[in-house]
């Protein structure tokens, strides 16, 4: 987990907050994962404390205290 307290998002749009990539599939390395790619990017969380946002672009919502996840439905649960 990374824990980020006083960040200031400037100028940031909702779709701009974050990104998780998938695991590229060259990751899959037998020896140390199988025959899969290793699940690094889906293996994050970001906990944002006491955040405030600036600038002409925001996101819709502005949350003082959240948290980021990937979106893959086997790690954070089901989507949607």
């Amino acid at each position: 987990m990374h824990y980020l307290t006083n960040i200031v998002f400037e100028d940031v749009d909702t779709a701009s907050m974050a990104f998780f990539d998938d695991p590229p599939s060259k990751w899959a390395i037998i020896k140390d994962c199988g025959e899969f790619p290793c699940t690094a990017p889906n293996n994050i969380l970001l906990s944002f404390t006491s955040t405030t946002y600036s600038g002409t672009t925001k996101p819709t919502q502005e949350y003082a205290d959240f948290q980021i996840i990937p979106d893959d439905p086997n790690i954070g649960g089901k989507v949607g």
